[in-house]
């Protein structure tokens, strides 16, 4: 883990040249005598970090003064990494706590939920709901995503949401009290690792 130079203020009286990799050389950022600079709110977290030697030689050379960093690991917050996708296509009768993912380390995840009907229902069709199931602390929790789901061909019903789950217990979904003549749905399901 790095820290590098976030903020600098060019205490000189005259205006000094910062070379910012990758930008136009005839159009380089100056700053102005007298002057502090937030350099992540004219560049992005890269080209700050192609940055660092010419401004640790600006600063040791006495041209600017630092007035704030970063730490890396603020400056690359991590990327959610996908755990699993299920897609259940064309799906035609309940179904109860099919799995979504069993995590392997207890933690923050999160669920994207996306589901459509695909054939509307007629006569005694009866739309469900839509649950996901997970354990945390305090035992077994459901979310109703969709209570009951849309029963007319391209409703859509999604959700995102976060849930603390146990190692080893999975994360599910459950299809109840829905009576399926033409009714049909296609659900999509995408569990991340926060």
């Amino acid at each position: 883990m790095a820290t590098y130079i976030r903020s600098v203020r060019n205490n000189r009286p005259n205006t000094v040249y910062l070379r910012v990799p990758g930008f136009d050389p005839l159009n380089p950022l100056f700053i102005a005598s007298e002057v502090t600079v937030d350099l992540l709110s004219v560049t992005t977290a890269d080209t700050l970090a192609a940055m660092q030697r010419y401004l640790a030689a600006l600063v040791a050379a006495g041209e600017l003064t630092v007035t704030a960093t970063i730490d890396s690991a603020a400056l690359y917050l991590p990327v959610p990494s996908v755990s699993s996708s299920v897609n259940a296509i064309a799906v035609a009768s309940d179904v109860t706590d099919a799995v979504l993912f069993t995590p392997a380390a207890t933690g923050m995840y999160s669920v994207s939920v996306y589901a459509v009907c695909t054939a509307s229902a007629t006569g005694g069709d009866v739309a469900p709901t839509l649950l996901v199931g997970w354990t945390d602390e305090t035992g077994f929790n459901q979310n109703y995503v969709a209570t009951p789901l849309g029963a007319n061909a391209t409703l859509i019903t999604y959700e995102v949401f976060p849930v603390w789950d146990i190692a080893g217990n999975p994360i599910v979904y459950t299809l109840q009290g829905g009576v399926y003549g033409t009714l049909r749905y296609n659900l999509h399901f995408v569990v991340e690792q926060l």
